[in-house]
């Protein structure tokens, strides 16, 4: 291994099946950041580092599709994130948390860039590989870091961010109705305040019923 992390492939009982790619930190990038999730035939990943402009920078980032039938394990890029120090009309960089399927887009979240430096919520479509951002963090008033799964209710997203916010940095939940011509409405549904509510979601949420369950990382000393 190149110490930029791994995919691997086992079959359960059978310790001889185990397979493993390593990141050679390239334009297949390093540090996994999330599980692969699977569309058409194959899995897609996010990582958090490297791809095209890891030669020149330090951040990027991009995403990468694996085909789970082939006999070797291979990560292929399929979009590099620009690196970028954020400002008007950039592009989120450093992906982190799964990505999500939906309505012909996968849609996640960057760790850095966009309008305020601190994040993006992006969708993007396979084949295309076209970047539209969606919500811009503003981590005074919205929180920063997604590391969780974002979770569709309708035609709303929710998610949680795990620093943070006005209340010190404890984290929020949030959601994001899309809407036509990307006019689309943010708000945050709860600031965690380090009491009785914990602090630091980590964790997506998960929908039963009509409840979404979530994890916090624990309360802030």
């Amino acid at each position: 291994a190149n110490n930029f992390g791994t995919i691997f492939r086992m079959k359960p009982g059978m310790p001889s099946s185990f397979q493993l790619y390593s990141f050679t930190g390239g334009l297949d990038g390093r540090l996994p950041a999330a599980g692969l999730v699977a569309h058409g035939g194959l899995l897609y990943g996010v990582t958090w580092l490297g791809g095209q402009f890891s030669q020149q920078y330090s951040w990027g980032g991009g995403i990468y599709s694996v085909d789970p039938t082939s006999s070797t394990l291979v990560a292929t890029s399929v979009y590099q994130f620009p690196p970028s120090a954020g400002g008007a009309g950039t592009v989120g960089t450093q992906p982190s948390g799964p990505l999500v399927f939906k309505g012909g887009y996968f849609y996640g979240c960057t760790d850095y860039g966009g309008l305020h430096s601190a994040g993006t919520v992006f969708k993007i479509q396979p084949g295309v590989w076209q970047n539209i951002v969606l919500h811009d963090i503003l981590p005074s008033a919205d929180g920063i870091y997604n590391r969780g799964e974002l979770t569709f209710v309708g035609n709303t997203l929710y998610g949680t961010n795990g620093w943070g916010a006005i209340n010190n940095d404890y984290g929020t939940v949030w959601k994001l109705k899309l809407r036509p011509n990307n006019n689309n409405t943010w708000s945050v549904v709860h600031y965690f305040a380090n009491g009785n509510d914990s602090a630091v979601p980590l964790s997506g949420l998960t929908k039963v019923g009509s409840d979404l369950f979530g994890t916090t990382w624990g309360r802030n000393p």
